[in-house]
């Protein structure tokens, strides 16, 4: 079992999944590498074959990898655990999935998040990550499967569940977010969130994606959860996707939720 030695990566995946802790979601995962020229993904999201090749954006300044991990958060602080992994090899990496998952530490309640119509409330989840190490064992980055878009990006998830279930819903939230003014001074401003669900989960491996669409003017996020496959998705490290990826990195800080006001 291995520490997260940097701080980053915690603050960029609670930001990616700050509404979402316990749902672990996911999306494409073959959708570009010179070994996997097709998607490899059914119409519920579940994975074809349990083999993936990455091919990583800007490769060339990961170099100094020497073997990339199949990794979850366990239950302990900041402690995770590697499942499989795979050799750097001509800009990627190569990761075979283990056929079942038999610790997953976390169990989809849903605590909190009535809204969602769930037709199996038992089912257990596990997310899980890619992260790169060096010769030495020495943290280098994190990969995630990514696309920029005109209003936002989209970022696919990695699961197992051990049981099929479907999610739906959909919700809207306000909260006070960070951001920088004409000045540069950064200050809270009242922002709306609408979030909405469409997954179908297979007993497995499962891929989903979170499509997350932001308007400044308006001051908006609209987040859509869905194993609908998205094309186009690249492999990136942690320092290219932040550029996209983190909108609000001016000024670091967890949002403050309100009650929306009466109607």
């Amino acid at each position: 079992m291995k520490k997260l030695k940097n701080n980053q990566f915690e603050r960029m995946k609670k930001g990616a999944v700050v509404t979402l802790c316990v749902l672990m979601l996911a999306g494409s995962l073959f959708s570009c590498g010179k070994k996997a020229e097709k998607e490899e993904q059914n119409e519920d999201g579940a994975l074809l074959s349990n083999e993936l090749y990455a091919k990583v954006e800007n490769a060339s300044q990961y170099s100094n990898i020497a073997v990339v991990e199949l990794r979850c958060v366990t239950d302990l602080p900041e402690a995770v655990t590697e499942f499989a992994s795979g050799g750097w090899e001509d800009g990627g990496f190569e990761i075979v999935f283990p056929e079942t998952v038999n610790q997953l530490s976390h169990t989809a309640t849903f605590d909190g998040m009535d809204f969602l119509t769930i037709s199996n409330k038992n089912v257990s989840a596990q997310e899980f990550f890619f992260t790169g190490f060096d010769k030495d064992g020495n943290r280098v980055t994190e990969f995630f499967l990514a696309k920029e878009t005109e209003n936002g990006y989209v970022q696919a998830f990695f699961t197992f569940v051990d049981s099929d279930a479907t999610i739906s819903g959909s919700t809207e939230h306000l909260a006070y977010i960070r951001e920088k003014d004409d000045n540069g001074q950064c200050f809270p401003y009242l922002w709306k969130t609408t979030m909405t669900f469409s997954v179908k989960w297979k007993k497995g491996w499962n891929i989903w994606y979170c499509t997350k669409s932001i308007s400044r003017e308006k001051r908006t996020i609209i987040e859509q959860w869905s194993t609908t496959s998205v094309s186009g998705l690249k492999w990136y490290g942690t320092e290219d996707f932040s550029t996209f990826a983190n909108f609000f990195r001016d000024c670091w800080g967890d949002s403050d939720p309100i009650d929306p006001p009466s109607k």
